[in-house]
């Protein structure tokens, strides 16, 4: 009898763990596989501009080209819904929008921190936009110097994703909205900066249309945020985060199905990259 009721404890006890993220967050770049670390200066915050309505997200870094007189482009992947609710969902030149590989928030003083070298970044053109896949590529001009020297994520050849694959996440999240008691506790919680977690890639039946299902933990802001195998390679754009409190009357399934990030995939991506930089 104390047997069956005690694996019917542990039985409870277990289901948070199919649900967060093992790893939590960190905000360390040397804690990341090394083959993955050349992405960290290369994951950028998206927002818009102070005072201004449009929320915040993540980029990554996905080509750059150098351009005449002295000016270099830098083309930046992410969500579509990241950029639209800056920009709206137009093509052309966007205003109200700031990216930046060098800024974090206090949230509680309100502070905008700026760390050396500078690598903000206000305005932007929309040069590609695939709604239905929530995608959207975007281009800076910066000066063509040694700051701006950053790497281009290569996009994975083979995206042929399988179940228990693990996966990393690089992006802003606002920490600021855990709530929940039973999380993992995050240091400088009311800090927005770049952060990375881990997770797998779950089972498709946890797939939600043309989006990939993974356990790697994400917040408002990660949106947009690039998705790397062990090797370094992109596989993936987060779409869609989960939410952050655990009720804990679910059964497994709805506890994987309620807390699951989503991935536009690789394939996605490369299709959409193609017609637009080549």
């Amino acid at each position: 009898m104390i047997s069956t009721i005690l694996a019917g404890f542990l039985a409870i006890l277990t289901i948070p763990s199919v649900c967060f993220a093992e790893e939590g967050f960190n905000s360390s770049k040397h804690t990341l596989p090394e083959a993955i670390q050349p992405a960290w200066e290369s994951t950028f915050w998206v927002t818009a501009l102070p005072g201004h309505k449009g929320g915040t997200g993540s980029a990554v870094l996905i080509a750059s080209k150098v351009m005449n007189f002295g000016r270099r482009a830098l083309y930046m992947l992410t969500a579509d819904h990241v950029v639209t609710a800056k920009c709206g969902p137009q093509l052309g030149v966007c205003e109200n929008i700031v990216l930046s590989s060098s800024q974090s928030l206090d949230l509680d003083a309100n502070e905008t921190i700026e760390e050396s070298p500078r690598r903000t970044v206000t305005g932007a053109e929309v040069v590609g936009r695939l709604e239905m896949e929530d995608i959207s590529l975007i281009k800076i001009v910066v000066a063509n110097s040694e700051v701006w020297a950053l790497r281009p994520i290569s996009v994975a050849e083979h995206c042929d994703l399988k179940s228990g694959q693990p996966v990393f996440l690089i992006g802003f999240p606002n920490t600021h909205t855990r709530t929940a008691a039973d999380m993992k506790a995050i240091d400088d919680q009311n800090v927005i900066k770049r952060r990375w977690s881990k997770g797998i890639i779950l089972d498709p039946v946890y797939s939600q249309g043309n989006w990939m299902g993974i356990t790697a933990d994400a917040l408002q802001g990660s949106s947009g945020g690039p998705a790397f195998n062990s090797g370094g390679d992109l596989i993936g754009i987060l779409h869609r985060v989960p939410g952050n409190r655990y009720v804990g009357n679910e059964s497994e399934d709805q506890v994987r199905r309620n807390w699951q990030s989503l991935l536009v995939l690789c394939d996605s991506v490369r299709t959409f990259l193609e017609g637009i930089l080549n």
